[in-house]
This record gives structure tokens, C-alpha cells and sequence, in this order.
């Protein structure tokens, strides 16, 4: 199985399309392979600030933050040692 780290800059750009790179869009389709993302528990705290100003900004809704965090949050794996975890 391989393992990435994955950044949070990364992980919006997959849900704001003005944010996306062909990089991002291999990352995201490795995400969809058999790759496991693996983040530092800062990445949560990262990824879900910036969904709560694009809801306060009315950039997008409520239910459409909360489907993107869903299906994320229960994709990436949360480590204390992204270094020794990722190949």
C-alpha cells in the first residue's frame, strides 16, 4: 500500500475547481487508487477553518462543507509521525 502526506492547501483545492492544478488532480486521483493519505493532526484543524470562512463568506453552503469534510476526513489517516508513516 502506498502512503502520501497530505497537505491541506492540497485538500481544499479539491473542493474550490479555481484552486485546482494537474497536481493536485493526480493527488487526488491516487486518493481514489489505492494510495492512503496520511496528515498531521494539524490538517484537520486547517482544512476545517478554511470550510468555515467559505460558509461565513457564503462561498458555499453548509451541507456542501460538511459533505466535502465527510468524505475526507474518512479518507486521510490523522498521524503524529507523517515522516515515518509515508513512503
Amino acid at each position: 500500500m502506498t502512503r502520501f502526506v497530505l497537505d491541506a492547501s492540497v485538500t481544499l483545492s479539491w473542493c474550490f475547481e479555481d484552486q485546482q492544478t494537474p497536481f493536485t488532480e493526480a493527488t487526488l486521483a491516487a486518493l481514489k487508487g489505492k494510495a492512503t493519505p496520511v496528515a498531521p493532526p494539524l490538517w484537520m484543524y486547517e482544512v476545517l477553518n478554511v470550510l468555515a470562512l467559505a460558509c461565513r463568506k457564503s462561498i458555499m453552503g453548509n451541507a456542501t462543507a460538511a459533505t466535502f469534510w465527510g468524505k475526507v476526513s474518512q479518507a486521510v489517516e490523522i498521524s503524529e509521525n507523517t515522516g515515518e508513516t509515508a513512503e
